[in-house]
């Protein structure tokens, strides 16, 4: 659902990072070990990230003006 101007930003803010926050780890629930290892394959999955979050942005903002994301820590299990 699009924000209008009459609903409350901070809802609106919660929602958005809600369907965000999703996004992002279902996308790297579904990486495997051998796609977070070396520089190309994590710039890959960095890809995947800002296409899934500007995904989100352009349903529900009309703008996925996400341009590049960055990891500043990454915790293999």
């Amino acid at each position: 659902t699009r924000c209008s101007r009459d609903w409350s930003s901070d809802v609106c803010s919660y929602d958005l990072e809600l369907a965000v926050r999703s996004e992002v780890l279902l996308i790297l629930a579904d990486q495997t070990e051998a796609d977070l290892i070396g520089i190309e394959n994590r710039k890959k999955v960095q890809d995947k990230i800002r296409d899934g979050i500007n995904m989100i942005l352009t349903e529900r903002e009309r703008f996925g003006g996400i341009e590049n994301v960055f990891f500043t820590t990454l915790v293999m299990q």
